[in-house]
Order: structure tokens, then sequence, then C-alpha cells
């Protein structure tokens, strides 16, 4: 029974361990606010660990966000950035891994908050792969 307890512990820990390190890649065709950083279209890595998610263009800026932890009722298929946009413009508003409820919610900057209370929010989600 000891054994058991253990070797449920020791993966929870593993999969615990994994989830806060998790190197992601996505393809972002437009233009978008990460925090109160603008952030180009282009190629991103991200990065998630002990709280904060990095994100890195492909030769061009990188971004360091404090996210709080979010949940879903439901686990999604795939991996997803998920946007919230406002006429033209995007504004990053938190990432889901695959398989998971589990996921971190970027908190939202002043443009964003000034927006939000003016236009009508679609939410646009892009695709992460594995890296």
């Amino acid at each position: 029974m000891q054994r058991l307890i253990a070797g449920m512990f020791l993966a929870l820990v593993c999969a615990s361990l994994y989830a806060q390190t998790m190197n992601l890649r996505a393809t972002i065709p437009f233009a978008f606010r990460a925090g109160e950083k603008a952030m180009p279209a282009g190629e991103y890595t991200i990065r998630h660990s002990a709280g904060s998610l990095i994100l890195h263009n492909e030769g061009g800026p990188s971004v360091i966000l404090v996210t709080n932890a979010a949940s879903r009722a439901n686990a999604p298929n795939d991996a997803r950035l998920s946007f919230n946009r406002y006429g033209e413009r995007y504004f990053l508003s938190s990432v889901w891994t695959t398989d998971s409820r589990d996921g971190r919610e970027i908190l939202k900057g002043r443009a964003e908050k000034e927006l939000a209370g003016q236009t009508l929010r679609e939410s646009v989600g892009i695709a992460l792969r594995r890296q």
C-alpha cells in the first residue's frame, strides 16, 4: 500500500514539474498586446515556469508575464493561446495545455481594460505545438 501511495505521489510531482516547465511554439498571424507590451505577428516560443509566462518572438522582442491559475470545466483536446479581440486589436488572455483543465490567465493591461468597457469582445484561439 505504501509503495502504491509513493508511486502515485511521484507521478503527481513529475507531472507538476513537467507542466511548470512546458515549452510550446505558436505562429501568431497578427500583432497583439501581452500585458502592457506590444508584440508583432510572428513565430513565438512560449514557456511557463513558476507562475510566469515567457513569450519570445524569433528575431524580435520577448516579454515575461505574471499569470494567475485558471481552470475550465472540460479539458481541451489541444493546446491553445486565447486572445481577446476588440475591433482590430488583440490581447493575449490565456494559455491552455493539451488534455488539462488547468491553464494560465494573463492579467489585463490598461489598454485592454479601457477597450473592454467600450467595445464588444470576441475570443480568438491559436493552436500551440510542442517544441
